[in-house]
């Protein structure tokens, strides 16, 4: 914490703690609080509201949609306690329900802003490949009875790698404001990959599948500056319809092209998507898996930086993004 920070909080007798979070979003309506709602960010309030004994207002690197689960999600509040982060991360984890956990409380700058400092968020879409139900599977997965080759799966998706007007992919609903975005990484993947290490029980009793190289799993790993409210969705929900086409590549670029959303297939269903992790201004990029950062696409410099949109479910704010760092 910087000088002038520190002298800051001691001014106003206020501290700002980053409260890391995972969830499953099953029985949540999204992320951002909502009046007769269960949404995580009311939850969260309602727990430190309880610990520290006043209201607080919590700020979230970004709104998730129903159903949407969280690996990793970065949030901040300010606050007047003088509680030990640890204490509070402590106490805040034994009153939260079963489906929020707390990953860590700590200490940041008073500047530090979880929606305003977000670079870029890593978001995976997993899709269960099995003819019957799997309980304890699909909770967090798309259930489907076949699946296309993974090969047209990722031609499908290429066109969007880069800096694009995403309007095709701005469902009904969205907040107004520019539709510019940039996906850095686009990558369907077979099997289950880092992250994953929740559902690895559960793939335990599922059929192998030879055209998954055995696995039950295909999954699409979306790295951006920013997304537009069900964009990873209908990309993913595009990408299926497109991968039986003779060309995937050509669809996905007239769809981009039309900028116009009823060109893009339906959306997914939103209990395959998960948050995985989120770079912060100021920090080391979180850690991706191999397929996904040797994937990285940096635009260039001479582009033009869209205005960010940061109240956007899925949505988070353009600005220099870092090079992720690349996994053993």
């Amino acid at each position: 914490m910087t000088t002038t920070s520190l002298e800051n909080d001691l001014s106003t007798g206020q501290r700002t703690l980053r409260i890391d979070l995972a969830w499953c979003g099953t029985a949540f309506s999204g992320w951002q609080r909502q009046p007769g709602q269960r949404t995580v960010q009311g939850v969260v309030e309602e727990a430190l509201a309880r610990l520290l004994g006043t209201p607080v207002s919590v700020v979230g690197c970004g709104r998730t949609d129903a159903g949407t689960h969280a690996w990793h999600h970065v949030s901040s509040v300010r606050v007047s306690s003088q509680r030990p982060a640890e204490e509070v991360e402590r106490a805040l984890e034994a009153l939260l329900p079963p489906d929020v956990s707390v990953r860590g409380v700590r200490d940041v700058e008073a500047v530090f802003h979880a929606q305003r400092d977000a670079l870029w968020k890593w978001y995976r879409y997993r899709v269960l490949v099995s003819r019957r139900r799997q309980p304890l599977a699909g909770s967090r997965a798309w259930r489907r009875g076949h699946a296309p080759a993974r090969e047209a799966l990722q031609a499908a998706v290429e066109p969007l790698r880069g800096r694009h007007d995403f309007a095709s992919f701005a469902n009904v609903g969205s907040t107004p404001g520019p539709t510019v975005r940039t996906l850095h990484a686009l990558e369907w993947h077979a099997g289950l990959a880092q992250g994953d290490e929740g559902l690895a029980r559960c793939e335990e009793g599922l059929p192998r599948r030879d055209d998954l190289h055995g696995a039950p799993y295909l999954a699409l790993d979306v790295v951006g500056d920013g997304f537009l409210w069900k964009m990873v969705r209908t990309i993913v929900g595009t990408a299926w319809h497109a991968a039986s086409l003779a060309d995937p590549a050509a669809h996905m670029r007239d769809v981009l092209l039309a900028g116009d959303r009823r060109a893009a297939g339906p959306a997914a269903p939103a209990e395959g998507l998960t948050l995985m992790a989120v770079a912060m201004r100021g920090e080391a990029a979180p850690t991706l898996p191999p397929h996904l950062a040797a994937s990285w696409h940096a635009p260039s410099t001479s582009d033009p930086l869209p205005e960010a949109s940061p109240s956007t479910p899925e949505g988070g704010v353009t600005g220099a993004s870092p090079v992720p760092r690349r996994s053993s």
